[in-house]
């Protein structure tokens, strides 16, 4: 149904938004 495909798209955006804080926070932590 087209909300089930909503609902899997908004999961797999959020998994990607996740990833990609989850990089940023590690490439801050990393030495200059």
């Amino acid at each position: 149904s087209p909300r089930l495909i909503a609902s899997r798209m908004a999961d797999l955006i959020m998994s990607i938004s996740n990833i990609d804080a989850n990089h940023l926070v590690v490439t801050c932590d990393l030495p200059k």
